[in-house]
């Protein structure tokens, strides 16, 4: 928890600032994590090679994310009074974030005179929900496969307030803006791109190939409001006078999925041709998806189960 606490019984809180802004409490849980990248720049004339980059993750383990938070400028009930002071919860965050596989793969090549060298295999696997099959056979790839078999879940509960509940404000101001409460679960999740650039690219395939299967009982993400009182995001006080307040731009916030990707593959020249192969990419899940084109981008998904999302906002506002 994150609490600026009065605790002097009968005492006033007169002419202070008291401000709780910018905290963060994090829960995140992944089995597995991975960032490839491969480049080659730095003024080349010339590039005549193949490259790749690939990508295989697979898990069957449960992952779980929880957090619980209470945020607040709390006066006890024993406070005699809050008078012409500035009482501010501003920009907090509370994030449970639980993800099977997650991962980011570029590629890049830039040259004055970039051309291909030979038909590579970037990846190649079995044929099944725990190893998908993917092949990729171009001058410049990027591939990525991912299989998870376990459950999937992130739990928040968390309140942000102004809590004053025993004790009148008078003549002072009060603001709970810009929180936050988000919970995310992903059973798969990734980033794949690659970039080719140079005045004449001759002769040069490229592929980006991203196969990802998801098997669970449930992906599940939830957010809640902490407190008993079931409030999320609120000033309360014993009474409010001669005192602006603002409760706003708060969020309560829920996502799962079992897949998605981001794949992206970008060429650029003066001049552009491609190598003819025409078999560029495949890949194997429940059946074969199969691009034969110089250039292509291949995207192959499949889940089996429930995902649910729930946000249950407690009390917002004043009270």
């Amino acid at each position: 928890d994150v609490v600026i606490g009065i605790g002097t019984a009968n005492a006033d809180v007169s002419g202070s600032n008291l401000s709780v802004q910018r905290n963060q409490v994090t829960a995140e849980a992944r089995n597995n994590d991975a960032s490839n990248g491969l480049a080659f720049s730095n003024g080349l004339a010339t590039l005549g090679t193949s490259a790749a980059v690939s990508n295989l993750q697979s898990s069957s383990a449960a992952v779980q994310a929880t957090v619980a938070t209470y945020m607040a400028v709390s006066v006890p009930a024993t406070t005699a009074a809050v008078d012409t002071s500035n009482l501010t919860a501003t920009d907090n965050r509370a994030l449970g974030l639980a993800v099977g596989n997650s991962a980011s793969n570029s590629l890049g090549a830039t040259a004055t005179n970039l051309s291909g060298n030979a038909n590579i295999a970037a990846a190649s696997g079995g044929s099944n929900w725990t190893t998908p099959a993917l092949t990729t056979n171009a001058d410049y790839g990027v591939s990525n496969r991912q299989a998870h078999t376990g459950d999937t879940t992130s739990t928040v509960n968390a309140t942000v307030a102004i809590d004053a509940d025993g004790a009148p404000v008078t003549a002072g101001t009060a603001s709970v803006t810009g929180n936050s409460a988000q919970s995310i679960a992903q059973s798969n999740s990734a980033s794949n791109a690659a970039t080719l650039g140079a005045t004449n690219i001759t002769g040069v395939t490229g592929a980006v190939a991203s196969v990802q299967v998801s098997q669970g009982e449930m992906v599940s993400a939830t957010s809640n409001a902490a407190t008993p009182a079931n409030v999320s995001f609120a000033v309360r006080a014993l009474s409010i006078d001669s005192t602006p307040v603002t409760v706003s731009d708060n969020a309560v916030l829920a996502s799962a999925g079992r897949n998605e990707a981001f794949n992206s593959l970008s060429a650029s020249a003066t001049t552009i041709s491609g190598g003819g192969k025409g078999n560029n990419a495949s890949a194997y899940v429940a059946g074969v998806v199969t691009t034969g084109a110089d250039y292509s981008v291949m995207n192959v998904q499949q889940a089996a189960g429930g995902v649910s999302a729930t946000a249950n906002p407690g009390v917002i506002g004043v009270i």
